[in-house]
């Protein structure tokens, strides 16, 4: 099993069959749209792009699936770490729905790439549970099924018990329907055969010491070699474009 360089063990990298090493960038490049990180994220990005017209370059510090897409849980859903009452109190109603339509278009957008572009990673629909293990649990579940459905998403039931096979459950919970599971790492190798098979350029083992913005946006590698772009996209785990501002506030 592969293990990073933090101990930690993947899966998803030792049952995947794809190209995950790439050319470093060996000259000054120029693109329309300059990507940094080649996880899921840059990778569809990169995709979606190229679908638009775009030329793009995919920069990544370490080969691909290295990163957080190797080590996720392989889900699509909609039920998300802030609780959506927790979202609503801070953020309001209309922002909370906007936050949840904008999961529900993200899974369907990956479920769509993967059948136009036939992609054997597994995918497929599954039903979430939400546990309650206290009185106080089962008190924000109801708060959490309400701000659920206020917020527009379809389904999602409070339920005084479920039994699923063997499995018996009797102190409360939500059903969360609609959603996926997938092999993340098969789809994200295979997006990044379709882009560099239609002209896009990725490079791995080329970390980012620098980026720039204004009217003539360009980033720099650590080894000196420029890119430069109409746009840069930071699709790193964290944005590394405001190392101070946004990492204190992780």
């Amino acid at each position: 099993m592969s293990v990073f360089s933090d101990g930690s063990l993947s899966n998803w990298r030792d049952s995947a069959a794809g190209k995950t090493h790439y050319p470093r960038l060996s000259e000054n490049l120029s693109a329309d749209i300059c990507i940094v990180g080649g996880g899921l994220t840059g990778l569809t990005t990169a995709y979606l792009l190229q679908r638009a017209g775009k030329s793009v370059v995919v920069l990544d510090a370490q080969e691909l699936a290295r990163g957080e897409t190797g080590r996720t849980t392989g889900h699509l859903t909609t039920v998300l770490d802030p609780k959506y009452c927790e979202l609503e109190k801070s953020f309001g109603a209309d922002t909370t729905a906007l936050i949840a339509q904008s999961h529900i278009m993200a899974s369907k957008l990956v479920g769509k790439i993967i059948e136009e572009e036939k992609i054997d990673c597994a995918y497929y629909p599954v039903t979430g549970y939400m546990l309650a293990t206290t009185p106080e649990q089962q008190e924000m579940l109801q708060r959490e099924a309400d701000a659920a459905k206020r917020a527009g998403l379809p389904g999602w039931k409070k339920l005084s018990q479920i039994d699923i096979g063997s499995f018996h459950w009797t102190s409360g919970c939500i059903q969360v329907p609609a959603q996926h599971i997938f092999h993340p790492t098969k789809y994200m190798l295979k997006l990044a055969e379709i882009v560099s098979s239609r002209g896009g350029v990725i490079c791995t083992g080329n970390p980012v010491r620098e980026m720039h913005g204004g009217d003539h946006p360009y980033v720099v590698t650590d080894d000196g070699h420029r890119v430069e772009a109409g746009s840069i996209v930071i699709a790193t785990h964290t944005p590394i474009n405001d190392t101070l501002t946004l990492h204190t506030k992780q």
